[in-house]
C-alpha cells in the first residue's frame, strides 16, 4: 500500500527546484528534472542516490518508495512522448556502471541495437494492419 505524505513533507520537497508538485500519494518532476535523473540513470547509478544526493530530495518514506519504479516509469513517459528517443533503450536503474570506453561503446552498440529492433517492430506492426 502506497504511504501517504504528510504536508511537512510535501513542503520539503515542493522547495526542489526539479519538484513541480508533490500530491499526498506521488511526486511530479519537472521536465528539467527528468532529464536529470534519466542522464543519471544512463549513467549506471543508483536511483536512490540519485533522488538523494545529486537531485537533492529530502530522504522521506515516499522517495525511497518511488526510486523502485521512477526509471521504467519515466522511460515509458519517454516513449509516449517521443522524447529522448536515442535513450528509450536504456538499462534499469541500477544498470553496471562501465570501467573504460570500450565498454562505454559496447554499451552505446547495444542501446542503438535495441532502439532499431523496437523500430523494425513498429514498422512490421504497421505493415500487418496493426496486429
Amino acid at each position: 500500500m502506497a504511504r501517504i505524505m504528510t504536508n511537512t513533507e510535501r513542503a520539503r520537497l515542493l522547495k526542489n527546484p526539479y519538484v513541480r508538485n508533490a500530491t499526498p500519494h506521488s511526486i511530479q518532476f519537472t521536465e528539467e528534472g527528468k532529464w536529470e535523473i534519466w542522464k543519471r540513470v544512463l549513467e549506471g547509478k543508483s536511483c536512490l542516490k540519485i533522488l538523494l544526493e545529486d537531485i537533492g530530495l529530502p530522504p522521506i518514506n515516499h522517495v525511497y518508495d518511488i526510486a523502485k519504479r521512477l526509471p521504467s516509469n519515466l522511460k515509458k513517459e519517454l516513449e509516449r512522448k517521443g522524447t529522448f528517443a536515442r535513450l528509450r533503450s536504456a538499462p534499469s536503474c541500477d544498470g553496471i556502471e562501465m570501467k573504460d570506453a570500450s565498454d562505454e561503446s559496447l554499451r552505446e552498440e547495444l542501446l542503438l541495437k535495441q532502439q532499431e529492433l523496437e523500430f523494425l517492430k513498429k514498422i512490421t506492426k504497421k505493415a500487418n494492419g496493426g496486429r
